[in-house]
C-alpha cells in the first residue's frame, strides 16, 4: 500500500513538472528571449546614409537570446569580390565562423569568432570601410550591407545598411585638339542633371555648350553662322569664341545654375596661324 502512495506520488510530481515547463526545458511562464535588433547608432537604419570621409558607421546588435549567427552581405559596385579578395575578404562576411578571413575582419576592426558567438550584445562598426569607399570610387551609386543575426533559440532578424555615394564631378583633357578642325574634346564625369559642359578662351565673358559625343565625352567645336555675301552667295564663317584654335588657353567647366561645379584649363599647342583664321575680319 505504501508502495502504491509513493508511485501516485512520483507520478504526480513529473505531471505537474511537465505542466510547469516547455518542451525545451524552460518555464512556461517566463517569456522567450526577444528576436534580435539591429540598429544603426544616431541614425535610421532603414534610411540611405550619405557617404562622407569621415563618418560614424556603428551598428549596434543585441540578442537576447545569444548570437548564434552573424552573417553580413556586401552588394556593391566597389566592394566586389574581386576588389576584396585583394585584402582577404568575400561579398559574404561569417562573423561567427570567419575561417581564413579572421585575420582581415581583425585588420578593420570587425568582432569575429568568440568575440561575436555567444554574445547578447555587440557593436559592428565599418567606420573604417565605408568612406574607403569613395576613394576608388567615382560615380553616384548606392552600397548595401546586409546584416542578418540568428540567436540560438534560431530566431533571426536581416537590415539592409544602404550607403549612397554621390559621385564628384570631374573634369580631364584628352590632350586630343585638332587644330584643323579647330576641335578638342574633355572627360566630364558626374554632370548634375539641368548641368553642362562649357568652354571659353580664358577670361573671355561668354561661355560655349560643349556638345555631348557619347558617355561622357564632350566636343569642343566651332559654330558656324551664315550670311549672304554682296553677290548673293551663302557665306560660312566661325562664330567668335567657338572652337579650338593654336596657342590658345582655354577655360573647362561643369556649371550648373551658372555656377562652376568643376574647372580645369589647357593651353593648345604653338603652331602657324592661318592668318584670319577664324574669319572674324576681312582684308583684301
Amino acid at each position: 500500500m505504501k508502495k502504491l502512495v509513493s508511485m501516485t506520488m512520483a507520478m504526480a510530481m513529473m505531471a505537474a513538472l511537465f505542466v510547469a515547463c516547455g518542451d525545451d526545458g524552460t518555464d512556461d511562464e517566463t517569456p522567450p528571449p526577444a528576436v534580435p535588433t539591429i540598429a544603426l547608432d544616431g541614425g535610421d537604419i532603414d534610411q540611405p546614409q550619405e557617404i562622407t570621409n569621415p563618418m560614424s558607421v556603428k551598428i549596434g546588435v543585441t540578442a537576447p537570446g545569444a548570437i548564434a549567427g552573424f552573417t553580413v552581405t556586401i552588394d556593391s559596385p566597389a566592394l566586389t569580390a574581386e576588389m576584396l579578395a585583394t585584402v582577404g575578404l568575400a561579398t559574404e562576411l561569417n562573423l561567427v565562423n570567419p575561417g581564413s578571413m579572421a585575420e582581415a575582419l581583425g585588420a578593420l576592426g570587425f568582432p569575429s569568432g568568440e568575440a561575436v558567438s555567444g554574445k547578447t550584445a555587440l557593436t559592428f562598426d565599418i567606420s573604417k570601410l565605408v568612406p574607403m569607399i569613395a576613394q576608388i570610387y567615382n560615380e553616384t551609386s548606392d552600397h548595401k550591407f546586409i546584416l542578418k543575426v540568428t540567436d540560438a533559440k534560431g530566431k533571426s532578424t536581416t537590415k539592409t545598411l544602404t550607403c549612397h555615394l554621390t559621385g564628384k564631378a570631374a573634369l580631364a583633357y584628352n590632350n586630343d585638339a585638332d587644330l584643323w578642325a579647330n576641335t578638342a574634346t574633355v572627360t566630364a564625369a558626374n554632370v548634375p542633371d539641368g548641368g553642362s559642359v562649357q568652354y571659353r578662351v580664358k577670361g573671355a565673358a561668354d561661355w560655349t555648350d560643349a556638345v555631348l559625343v557619347e558617355g561622357s565625352k564632350y566636343r569642343l567645336a566651332p559654330v558656324y553662322e551664315t550670311s549672304k555675301n554682296a553677290a548673293g552667295l551663302d557665306v560660312h564663317t566661325i562664330k567668335a569664341g567657338t572652337g579650338v584654335f593654336a596657342a590658345t588657353t582655354y577655360e573647362v567647366r561643369i556649371a550648373k545654375d551658372g555656377q562652376a561645379v568643376d574647372s580645369k584649363e589647357f593651353a593648345t599647342a604653338v603652331g602657324d596661324k592661318i592668318p584670319n583664321g577664324d574669319m572674324s575680319g576681312w582684308s583684301k
